[in-house]
């Protein structure tokens, strides 16, 4: 019992970003899709996870992990790719009790990618937003100069990221609309399609 009261305490000192996602679109009729990262046939319907660390079925993959934003100076963060699993432990001291905490909030968390949380003293009624180090009232919204959506609690991206269309497109993100674009290589006049993109 004594760890997981740990585990929850240390759970407040940690925030992380949610599984990042992508989504492929699919031709009517197929019976096959191929694997991103392996290159491996699977049939519609089953589920994998790639040597990425991406938990896929043929309509998209999303990380099978979080990653860690925000955690004590005195800490660092490791990637063990067999356990596809971010390890946080103290510098001189690579305990796994914060990777237990950091479980334990990855479980708890429910929202959408692209997304990272921050924990608020009992009381407050204010909070300062990490990239524009303005100040804003708890229960407010705004969206800071990165084009993150934020509130007190969270901050999520604003904007979607385009990761599959054709090959001779290239996308271009505008910081003034919070948005990519897609467009020909050779031509930024004319729009690509956008098959898969993640967050948002």
């Amino acid at each position: 019992m004594k760890y997981l009261a740990l585990a929850v305490l240390l759970c407040a000192l940690v925030s992380l970003s949610n599984a990042y996602c992508f989504q492929k679109a699919m031709k009517p009729g197929v019976t096959h899709c191929q694997d991103d990262v392996d290159q491996t046939w699977h049939a519609m319907g089953s589920s994998w996870r790639n040597s990425g660390c991406m938990d896929c079925d043929c309509g998209g993959c999303c990380s099978a992990y979080s990653t860690p934003k925000h955690f004590p100076d005195d800490c660092v963060s490791v990637f063990d790719s067999h356990a596809c699993e971010y390890i946080v432990h103290k510098k001189d001291d690579p305990s796994k009790y914060l990777a237990l905490a950091m479980l334990l909030c990855a479980l708890a968390s429910l929202s959408s990618a692209q997304c990272y949380y921050t924990l608020l003293k009992p009381g407050v009624t204010h909070c300062q937003d990490d990239v524009d180090q303005t100040w804003h009232a708890v229960g407010s919204r705004w969206r800071n100069s990165r084009c993150m959506d934020c509130d007190c609690g969270r901050c999520c991206a604003g904007y979607s990221t385009p990761k599959l269309f054709p090959d001779d497109c290239v996308s271009v993100f505008d910081s003034q609309a919070c948005k990519y674009i897609v467009h020909k290589k050779n031509d930024p006049s004319v729009l690509c399609p956008i098959y898969g993109a993640a967050g948002k």
